[in-house]
This record gives C-alpha cells, sequence and structure tokens, in this order.
C-alpha cells in the first residue's frame, strides 16, 4: 500500500513540474480568432481576426497536410508545415491569409487534401510582446470561427 501511494505522488510531481515546465501561458491569453482554413487548387487560405488592443506585426501557423485518399502526409519529407507572416494587423481587424502548397507537395498530383491541426503557434505584437502556443493548445478551445 505504501508503495502505491509513493508511486502516485511521484507521478504528481512529475505531471506538476512537466507542466510548470511548459511555455505555454494560457493565463495570458490573446484576443484573437482565426476562420478553418480552406484549401482550393493547392491554395490555403484562412482569415485572421485580431481582437486585442495592439496592432499585429506577425504571425505563424501550424498544420499538418495529408492525402485524401491515402491518408499518407502529403508534404515532402515531414508532416507539420510551419508557416510564417509578417503583416500589420490593426487592432479590432481581421486579415486574410493564402499561400500555395505547391512547392511543399510531394507530387503535383490531383489528389484531394486533408488539412489538418491547423493552428496559430506565435503571434508578435507591436507592443514587443509575443504569445506562443507550439502545440496547438489554443486551437482545442474552439477558437474557430465559421
Amino acid at each position: 500500500r505504501f508503495m502505491k501511494v509513493f508511486i502516485y505522488l511521484f507521478q504528481l510531481l512529475l505531471l506538476s513540474l512537466c507542466l510548470s515546465a511548459c511555455k505555454n501561458d494560457f493565463s495570458q491569453m490573446p484576443d484573437f480568432t482565426v476562420s478553418r482554413p480552406l484549401c482550393r487548387n493547392r491554395e490555403i487560405s484562412f482569415d485572421f481576426y485580431n481582437k486585442s488592443e495592439s496592432e499585429v506585426k506577425a504571425i505563424q501557423i501550424k498544420m499538418n497536410v495529408f492525402d485524401k485518399e491515402t491518408g499518407l502526409p502529403a508534404l515532402k519529407g515531414a508532416v507539420t508545415l510551419v508557416c510564417s507572416f509578417d503583416c500589420e494587423i490593426p487592432s479590432f481587424r481581421k486579415e486574410l491569409f493564402s499561400f500555395s502548397l505547391t512547392d511543399y507537395l510531394e507530387n503535383d498530383g490531383n489528389k484531394e487534401l486533408i488539412i489538418d491541426n491547423f493552428y496559430v503557434s506565435r503571434i508578435t505584437f507591436a507592443n514587443g510582446k509575443e504569445w506562443k502556443d507550439m502545440f496547438g493548445f489554443y486551437l482545442n478551445r474552439g477558437n474557430y470561427y465559421e
């Protein structure tokens, strides 16, 4: 019985250490929303709405891209695509972002793609502050809008 309690307490301590070392600070959630990405003709587009008091100077997004037919990764040598955008999005404004996947895809076939785990991983504000979500935790809180 003592050993079970000891193991439980050790696991609890290990979990608390891992969580305290996490760099995502969700007590300071940024004020933004992002639309679900649309994929048409190998081009991704999405809207980003800045709901903060500060201008957004740059954003970074991450996503996985799969071949719809096979379920396999569609990117050359990777599963996750990371894209950075320099921008100037004033407070309480929306910006449309779009970019081509052609240079990143394994082949040029006309296969349908699945975009999965799409999220904003970094925001740089004009006031010098930066927000990071390296694992997509904010995405999972339902911060898409249609």
